[in-house]
């Protein structure tokens, strides 16, 4: 600020910054990007359901897929030590508790 008042504020200039090349492909982009989604939506609704059944089936086979790579890998946890013991802490009570439970019916 100076003493004859605040200063004028000058508006920035905007720099052109597409040139000719990138408007063109923009331009076609834009026409051209709706297109595919037309053509997409058509073949949809001529053949909707085989999509839909195939689309189930790979999804179907690579559930049975991954459901048989973890049981594989529960087995292989199943046989070691420290599952087996892992799964009695929750089935068997604290030390002190047994001795308490040993005459109560189940």
């Amino acid at each position: 600020m100076t003493a004859a008042g605040p200063l004028p504020v000058q508006a920035p200039r905007l720099r052109q910054q597409l040139g000719l090349i990138s408007i063109t492909v923009s331009g076609v982009g834009i026409v051209l990007g709706p297109g595919i989604y037309v053509l997409v939506g058509e073949a949809a609704g001529d053949v909707g359901y085989v999509v839909q059944v195939t689309h189930f089936s790979i999804f179907a086979v690579g559930g049975i897929l991954v459901f048989a790579a973890f049981m594989d890998r529960a087995a292989a946890l199943a046989s070691s030590t420290v599952l087996p013991l892992l799964a009695l802490s929750f089935v068997l009570p604290p030390r002190g508790q047994r001795q308490q439970l040993q005459g109560t019916p189940l």
